[in-house]
This record gives C-alpha cells, structure tokens and sequence, in this order.
C-alpha cells in the first residue's frame, strides 16, 4: 500500500483516479500547493413573474402624495422654457414652480391613463410610441 501523509491509499486507486480518503481532503491536511480553490457562489436576486413588479410599483405610486419627476431638472427645464420665450422673466417665485410640476405631472398621468384605455380598447397589453 502507497502511504501519503502516513495514511494508506488503495493501491488500485490509480486505475481510474486517485481516490483521496475523505479524512486528508481537508485543506488543513494538504499542503499549499494542493490547496483547492474557493470558489465563491453568487447568490442570484429573487425573479418575480412579469408584471408583478410594475403592478406593486403602480400600487405604491398611487399611495403617495409625492410628486414623481424630481424638482432640480423640472426646474432647471422650466426656466430655459421661460427664457426661450420670454428673456426678460429670470426669477420665478418657489410656489409657482411647485403648482406647475403638479399641473404638468397631473396632465402626463392623466394622458397615460387615457392611452391605456386606447390601448386596451384596442386588445394591446402595453402602449407603444
């Protein structure tokens, strides 16, 4: 019998692999060189089925009271708007840019609504440009 870490191996274990006894396949028993790899396992995210997601997203925004589009580009986007228009208007009170970002995102869902009825009316599941 072949001795290797002074614990016997089958001396057939050569034929087909070298069958390693469970208790010396432990990293600690191996030397450095014979150290097996960590190979660490990624955990995969949870997948929901198709549409789950978008309906818990549409649920949550209909419970708030927030407004979606953030304020900085809103405003940022509605004074280069005034200013193409009319250049001599440069300052804008805070109330008034707030009552416009309410208007603006009360007309979009508003539109979104009616399209989605378009769209179901015409037995399509999603809308399209």
């Amino acid at each position: 019998m072949l001795k290797i870490y002074n614990m016997p191996i089958h001396p057939l274990s050569y034929v087909t692999e070298w069958v390693i006894p469970e208790y010396i396949q432990t990293d600690e028993v191996l030397s450095p060189k014979f150290k097996r790899p960590h190979v660490q396992k990624s955990k995969q995210e949870k997948r929901y089925k198709p549409g789950t997601v978008a309906l818990r997203e549409i649920r949550h925004f209909q419970k708030t009271w927030n407004l979606v589009i953030p304020a900085a580009p809103f405003i940022r986007h509605v004074r280069e708007v005034s200013h193409f228009f009319a250049p001599e208007v440069t300052r804008w009170q805070a109330e008034v840019l707030i009552a416009i970002q309410e208007v603006v995102e009360d007309f979009l869902v508003h539109l979104f609504e009616n399209a989605m009825l378009c769209a179901i009316h015409a037995k399509r599941v999603t809308l399209m440009k």
